[in-house]
């Protein structure tokens, strides 16, 4: 739930500040590829950095989880309105 938390956040703020180029103008004309940047690394730091300190799981684990969630939450977002 945190990654996927952290994956929103990041693409929410980073697209309104920088967005410029749709992700796909059918599917979510207000999705960006730079939000899509944005919360992809902030999973990434927060699978790798954060999640480890918070549980038990390792930051290979994290990453692995991070990795997951940032390919799924977009396709699931781009989906959803579909």
């Amino acid at each position: 739930m945190v990654l996927t938390v952290a994956n929103d956040s990041g693409a929410f703020v980073v697209g309104r500040q920088f967005g410029k180029r749709p992700l796909n103008r059918l599917l979510s004309p207000s999705k960006t590829i730079e939000g899509t940047a944005g919360g992809t690394i902030l999973t990434l730091v927060t699978g790798a950095l954060l999640l480890p300190i918070m549980s038990v799981w390792t930051r290979k684990a994290g990453l692995e989880a991070a990795v997951a969630i940032s390919i799924v939450v977009p396709l699931g977002d781009l989906f959803d309105r579909w």
